[in-house]
């Protein structure tokens, strides 16, 4: 008698695959294996699937369709349960390869800048609140960080800016036309700069949206 012939036996006595391995030297894996040849395994079951796959997933959409209200719900407290997890295994992830994900938003960002221009577009209009919010925030740190006469100041250098033969960008050099002059401030408001000349300076809209909120020793400038 082979040991797949014993095998049988003592599964159809009722044996665990756990406990027929052990009796005849072999892995619960290959006992299951043996005894149900028409079980897809491994690449046999990577093979099924593929032949399968069409009948997979629409039994898939089926079942979702049916339950969307319940997958919804299990799927929202799952991530509320696990925010500060995610949180933390993506801060970890993007220290790790902060250099990689920036050269990936970059290539994104340059292939996809008409879709993220009218997707932010959108957003702005259908959310007029956040930028009525996000115009307020930004004027009361102006008013709180100049005098009148210096906001008055600040508005006269930004008008000969944006009215002067010629300017270049601060950040990269370039040679900027009227309609292509920006104001930043150098150290951004919210990190405690003042609306004042000397914390003003003219640069390229892309530059200005890449500078963001950074600080001058954080971006390269030529100033």
């Amino acid at each position: 008698m082979t040991w797949v012939e014993e095998a049988r036996e003592m599964r159809s006595g009722g044996m665990t695959y756990h406990a027929i391995g052990l009796s005849v030297g072999k892995h619960s894996a290959t006992v299951s294996r043996a005894l149900n040849p028409e079980r897809p395994h491994r690449n046999r079951q990577r093979d099924w699937y593929i032949k399968n796959r069409a009948e997979i997933l629409a039994k898939r959409a089926g079942y979702y369709a049916e339950h969307t209200e319940e997958i919804s719900a299990y799927k929202a407290v799952w991530r509320e349960e696990k925010r500060e997890d995610r949180k933390a295994k993506d801060r970890e992830y993007y220290a790790a390869h902060k250099d990689e994900r920036k050269s990936q938003m970059r290539a994104y960002a340059a292939e996809n800048r008409e879709r993220i221009r009218s997707y932010a577009a959108r957003y702005r209009k259908e959310h007029p609140e956040v930028e009525i919010e996000h115009g307020a925030e930004r004027r009361m740190r102006i008013s709180g960080s100049s005098s009148p006469q210096e906001r008055e100041a600040a508005r006269k250098f930004i008008h000969k800016v944006k009215t002067a033969q010629r300017a270049i960008c601060y950040l990269c050099g370039k040679r900027l036309s009227r309609g292509e002059r920006t104001i930043d401030h150098i150290i951004p408001l919210a990190k405690g700069g003042r609306h004042v000349t000397n914390n003003l300076a003219c640069a390229c809209r892309s530059c200005n949206s890449k500078k963001k909120a950074k600080l001058p020793e954080e971006v390269g400038v030529l100033l």
